[in-house]
């Protein structure tokens, strides 16, 4: 459960960082949040080997739910754990 919240503090942390630094692209319709969340998702979750589900950072405890990648035996196949050739 510690490593939970510490994965979720430093989500939010990132985040707020990241907002204040980040340049956001004049073409697109995303905000500094949305680009700063894609950033924060791949360097803190995405080192971890997890994918984002939902989070949430207001209130005093922040949350983030994660789920495993969809590939996790390295390729396309679903069969009972036999890696493609």
């Amino acid at each position: 459960m510690a490593t939970r919240n510490s994965v979720s503090r430093k989500f939010c942390r990132c985040i707020k960082k990241v907002r204040k630094t980040i340049k956001a692209r004049p073409a697109t319709k995303r905000g500094k949040e949305s680009a700063a969340i894609g950033v924060c998702v791949r360097s803190v979750l995405g080192s971890r080997g997890k994918t984002l589900y939902k989070f949430t950072c207001r209130g005093r405890k922040p949350r983030v739910l994660t789920q495993l990648p969809l590939r996790q035996n390295g390729g396309g196949c679903a069969c009972s754990g036999i890696l493609p050739i």
